[in-house]
């Protein structure tokens, strides 16, 4: 699969603290894809005596902060005549050609810093990310490793690694370090896990299995990431063309269940009125798949579904019966889904009560539910 085509999700170059101290960063985007670029701070590396040359530094640093890039590179370039070998100046002077989109300025005097410093972090990895957006992903792989063999435990590295395994396909190695990420991000109890799991989402949905791709963007979202609104919906939403959708098999109906899970979801958290065509689509697949399951078996019964004069309720209570089946694997207990199906439309009914009007049936059942009486209430009834 080409990647030249991918969705819009911002993937982060997670930012990392080096050597004890905050790195500031920027954030550069070129193809739908968001990149971090690091600055050096005056003696990450003790790159200078010269109490002039860390003046100038400090001036150029300032300049760089109010985004005036021309000053920045004028009295960056000022502490290097005092100073060549100030190993902090290449590492800012990358940052600021980054910015105004001089790749190739940016890429010589990182490799100049990594040439006074070979060990220098920042410098392998804001080489690496240039390289990345210059899609030239087998060099950014080479600095990603050297990372790696300078810090074993960096995250960053194994992320850049995963991500530019993925852009060029390499599904089974980007997966590999992916899930490396990851647990370095538990182990060091990282806010950025959810970045992890967003990118090793990507990389097996890319690769085709929409499964686990689902397992790791939830746990994304779970985490605090905000996931694409395409992918969301490629991914999560119920599909809308019920026609193309086939029920015929035990297995068809098997292979939706998700989907009519998450149709429930959706019915009960958006409000009636909005997006009305998608609620009609929605709530067309959710009848045509309970109607036909092989496994959930409603039985509506007037002297528990008092409302039939509300269709959307009708549909609520059903949907919220075969929820409960669908997730709790309890095919045959009618109590409990007439239980779930009831509690459903309480819920449903008080977000939307001003839509719906005033029903007395349900209105009853929230009285009853309030007096923890609805569970005997249903016993009763079935």
């Amino acid at each position: 699969m080409k990647l030249n085509g991918l969705i819009t999700i911002g993937i982060l170059m997670i930012g990392t603290i080096i050597y004890g101290q905050d790195i500031k960063k920027d954030v550069v985007e070129k193809d739908g894809i968001k990149n971090n670029i690091s600055s050096s701070n005056l003696g990450m590396y003790d790159g200078t005596t010269s109490e002039k040359a860390k003046a100038l530094f400090q001036k150029a640093y300032e300049f760089s902060e109010k985004k005036d890039f021309q000053n920045a590179e004028k009295y960056y370039l000022k502490a290097l005549k005092e100073d060549p070998n100030f190993v902090e100046v290449y590492d800012n002077l990358g940052r600021i050609y980054r910015r105004i989109g001089k790749n190739d300025k940016a890429i010589s005097n990182y490799k100049k810093s990594l040439e006074l410093y070979p060990k220098g972090i920042i410098a392998h990895q804001n080489l690496a990310v240039v390289y990345a957006i210059k899609k030239e992903y087998d060099k950014a792989i080479i600095e990603y490793k050297e990372i790696i063999k300078l810090s074993p435990d960096n995250a960053e590295g194994y992320f850049g690694l995963a991500n530019s395994y993925m852009m060029l396909s390499k599904f089974d190695l980007a997966a590999k370090n992916a899930e490396r990420t990851i647990e370095i991000y538990k182990k060091t109890n990282s806010h950025y896990l959810n970045e992890g799991y967003y990118l090793t989402g990507l990389i097996y949905y890319y690769w085709g299995n929409n499964k686990k791709a689902k397992e790791n963007l939830i746990l994304a979202k779970e985490n605090g990431a905000k996931i694409d609104p395409k992918l969301e919906k490629k991914l999560f939403s119920v599909q809308s063309n019920n026609e193309n959708i086939q029920l015929k098999t035990k297995e068809d109906f098997s292979k939706h269940e998700q989907d009519v899970i998450n149709g429930y979801n959706w019915l009960m958290k958006t409000p009636i009125g909005e997006n009305p065509q998608k609620r009609k689509e929605i709530s067309a697949f959710l009848l045509k798949w309970i109607t036909g399951s092989p496994n959930v078996s409603l039985e509506l019964s007037e002297k528990i579904v008092t409302y039939m004069d509300c269709s959307e309720c009708l549909m609520i209570f059903m949907s919220g019966w075969t929820n409960y089946a669908l997730t709790t694997k309890d095919f045959n207990n009618k109590f409990k889904g007439n239980l779930a199906g009831t509690k459903s439309v309480i819920k449903f009914y008080k977000k939307n009560k001003k839509a719906l009007g005033k029903n007395k049936a349900i209105e009853k059942y929230i009285k009853l539910d309030g007096n923890n009486k609805l569970e005997d209430y249903i016993k009763s009834k079935i």
